[in-house]
């Protein structure tokens, strides 16, 4: 039979090289707000018994424009712009990019406003699904 035979050999491609210099500060970004939350978790555990279920409730409330806005408008335009650099249209990519930018802008803004003016609201509407209270059980 073929037998499978992993090597690294492949890695020292010069494209792989440049491909890992591309995604690796967004890796590291994503591992840093990873390390954040595991900390405001180990803290949130020496508080009141109720703090770990309120702080995970208030990241997914700060989550949530990311993921319904941000991914949606990514989703829809990678696509574009992997198409332009592909063409080598660079200054179709800056407009392609700054439009989105913009775009992301002009929607989390005001989502985010609305969130920061509309908490007590939203965290009620919320809490009222789940078994919170103002203060927590002693």
């Amino acid at each position: 039979g073929l037998r499978f035979r992993p090597t690294l050999a492949g890695f020292r491609d010069p494209a792989i090289h440049a491909v890992a210099r591309t995604f690796l500060p967004g890796v590291f970004s994503a591992g840093i707000y990873q390390i954040n939350v595991t900390v405001s978790q180990v803290i949130a555990t020496s508080l009141d018994p109720g703090s770990v279920a309120s702080l995970q409730y208030s990241l997914r409330l700060q989550e949530l424009v990311l993921g319904v806005f941000a991914v949606a408008v990514a989703t829809v335009v990678l696509p574009t712009m992997s198409e332009q650099v592909h063409r080598g249209q660079m200054d179709a990519l800056k407009e392609t990019l700054r439009y989105s930018i913009g775009l992301l802008g002009f929607i989390t803004i005001p989502a985010s406003a609305g969130l920061i003016l509309l908490a007590v609201p939203v965290v009620g509407s919320c809490s009222s699904m789940a078994v919170l209270t103002p203060t927590p059980p002693r």
